[in-house]
């Protein structure tokens, strides 16, 4: 008959795709990790807390990208580089530098239609300079 051991039989002998790793990178905490395979990109950590959205990175957010664009007067962009980046610098400077150097008439328009999926993470911030 067709039992257990027949289904199995056929799925050992079935080749596995090879998958390349091209790159590995450590984060600076020691708490994750990040490889570029030939599958895609796979992110691991230790905080079951965080949220990862690749979706909203891209090679020009970078921590240099997001002061040149508050340097330059648009707020928003560099809030939501400097939010998408949270974490990256360890102590969070890149968020404190945008968030006490954006200019309070500038606010409003940072916040105007700001995208849901950044809100803990401006909130998380905003709490941690209340004194």
């Amino acid at each position: 008959g067709g039992g257990a051991g027949a289904n199995t039989a056929g799925a050992e002998s079935r080749a596995r795709p090879t998958i390349r790793c091209k790159h590995v990178t450590f984060a600076p905490t020691g708490q994750g990790w990040a490889a570029s395979t030939t599958e895609g990109v796979m992110v691991y950590t230790r905080d079951s807390g965080l949220a990862f959205d690749p979706t909203d990175l891209g090679e020009d957010v970078t921590p240099a990208a997001a002061r040149a664009a508050l340097k330059s007067g648009d707020a928003r962009r560099a809030l939501l580089m400097a939010l998408r980046l949270r974490g990256a610098d360890g102590e969070g400077a890149l968020v404190r530098d945008v968030l006490e150097g954006t200019p309070p008439d500038a606010v409003s328009g940072a916040l105007q239609g700001f995208p849901a999926s950044l809100l803990p993470a401006l909130l998380e911030s905003l709490s941690q300079r209340v004194v």
